[in-house]
């Protein structure tokens, strides 16, 4: 499948998303054969947790083709949300064709339902594939999908931290920027997406295999007219004389960013000036790669951490005391009846929530700085 732009159909070759659950998907390719380790050509047959898929079987089908009818009362555009699979659901009512809307759900479990008001026609994004124990579906790739799904031959930034990434580097179509430590390709996606189909990608990797690897994975996703990947150590080399002076925005994900700092100056525009990214697992890279960016006239220097958290919402039972005997001061050697007319506690019901003592899923430190244009620094 072509990162570029949708497809109808599955074509020999393409790259398709195997939906088992939220957290069961597979990326494969689209051939009816693969070589195995004996170097023997056998038909291609991929495992899963509901039994075996003939990937023959799935070439050349359409997507959106499987369809289910049903009658249920819901109010207008209500979404439904009862299971993981993404649906789309056309409704009217039954005498008025013309009357159509369209909501996003997830369901399969369609309970408690009456025929009443609204038929319901639901097009699963994806063509379902019956397996031995089950079924899947077929899904087109995207860049969210892919980061769920890739090859891993390094860590990868995952979505949370990415999101901020190109927000704050402030990416667009036509935007010229250059990533150093392609990785696995996760960002490098992410990033083409947002700038593509006028900007271009730069990625530099210091090992020679990984980004080998990378270029192959651009090519078989259409991508390939859109970024450029060097096997370069942008610390000790640079990015290159070809783009001195040419680039929107820098993005290191280096062991010491700090030592390509001087080089990632020379590259952006010198009316415009860019921003400027490093993520570092450590505080410590980060305070080095501040103090960098400090000495080289970059402003707006900031590091965040993004963190997701949990707030608990309850209902918290206080207990109040009537005050008012104070003000009435009455003998120690009250009698047993005077006693038992103290005031009693009442009890008052809080909707509060509750924050995390600890939050966890640290992944890394982004660090972001501003350089002027030359006539500003």
């Amino acid at each position: 499948m072509s990162f570029l732009r949708p497809k109808t159909k599955i074509d020999e070759g393409d790259t398709v998303i195997i939906f088992l659950g939220v957290n069961s998907m597979h990326s494969i390719q689209a051939t009816p054969t693969v070589v195995n380790r004996k170097g023997e050509e056998v038909e291609h047959i991929f495992q899963t947790s509901f039994g075996a898929l003939k990937v023959r079987s799935i070439i050349g089908l359409e997507y959106g083709k499987y369809e289910r009818c049903f009658y249920c009362c819901l109010w207008r555009n209500q979404i439904i949300r009862k299971c993981r699979v993404f649906i789309q659901i056309s409704y009217r009512f039954p005498r008025v064709s013309s009357s159509c809307w369209f909501a996003l759900c997830h369901t399969s479990c369609f309970f408690g339902l009456t025929e009443k008001f609204f038929y319901f026609i639901l097009i699963i994004y994806g063509s379902q594939v019956k397996l031995s124990k089950g079924w899947a579906y077929i899904l087109q790739p995207n860049p969210q999908l892919w980061t769920q799904t890739l090859p891993h031959r390094t860590q990868i930034i995952y979505t949370p931290d990415i999101s901020m990434i190109i927000h704050q580097l402030d990416l667009r179509p036509g935007s010229v920027i250059v990533e150093s430590g392609t990785g696995s390709g996760s960002l490098s996606h992410f990033l083409l997406h947002a700038i593509k189909p006028s900007g271009h990608l730069h990625t530099f990797d210091f090992h020679e295999a990984r980004a080998k690897q990378a270029q192959d994975e651009f090519q078989n996703h259409g991508l390939s007219d859109f970024v450029c990947v060097y096997n370069r150590d942008v610390c000790e080399f640079g990015f290159g004389t070809q783009l001195e002076g040419k680039v929107d925005a820098v993005f290191l994900d280096l062991p010491a960013p700090q030592l390509a700092v001087p080089h990632a100056v020379k590259v952006f525009k010198k009316n415009q000036g860019g921003r400027f990214c490093s993520f570092s697992p450590c505080i410590e890279q980060s305070q080095r790669c501040c103090e960098a960016l400090k000495n080289h006239g970059f402003t707006e220097i900031q590091s965040l951490e993004i963190l997701q958290q949990e707030n608990q919402v309850k209902t918290k039972s206080l207990s109040s005391i009537n005050l008012d005997f104070v003000k009435h001061k009455k003998p120690l050697n009250s009698s047993p009846e005077e006693k038992q007319h103290l005031p009693s506690k009442d009890v008052i019901k809080v909707l509060t929530t509750f924050q995390p003592m600890t939050h966890t899923g640290h992944t890394g430190f982004l660090t972001f700085a501003t350089l002027p244009p030359v006539f500003a620094r």
